[in-house]
């Protein structure tokens, strides 16, 4: 998009061609390098890398912790009963 001041420009690829560049050469996964200054694009955060890292760890062998309510789960974990990496199910 372009911000010009005076008007606002939007590029939508409509060949099929254009739409296959743009899925495969566009998109932030396969973009990661910026052409305008040959650095990476995109830099982790302390939030992004914590979520990389739960998400990828080996899963607990904690017991599971039932909950009627996404809320009930909410209180045990801000009363410190669970930890973030407790598993949980909710039954609502």
């Amino acid at each position: 998009m372009d911000f010009d001041g005076d008007t606002a420009s939007f590029t939508v690829p409509v060949s099929s061609e254009a739409v296959d560049q743009a899925i495969n050469k566009m998109m932030p996964d396969k973009n990661l390098v910026s052409s305008r200054f040959g650095k990476a694009a995109y830099k982790l955060s302390n939030e992004y890398s914590q979520g990389l890292y739960y998400a990828t760890k080996k899963p607990s062998e904690k017991q599971v912790s039932v909950f009627n309510t996404v809320g009930e789960a909410i209180r045990a974990y801000n009363s410190g009963k669970l930890a973030i990496d407790d598993p949980v199910t909710i039954l609502e």
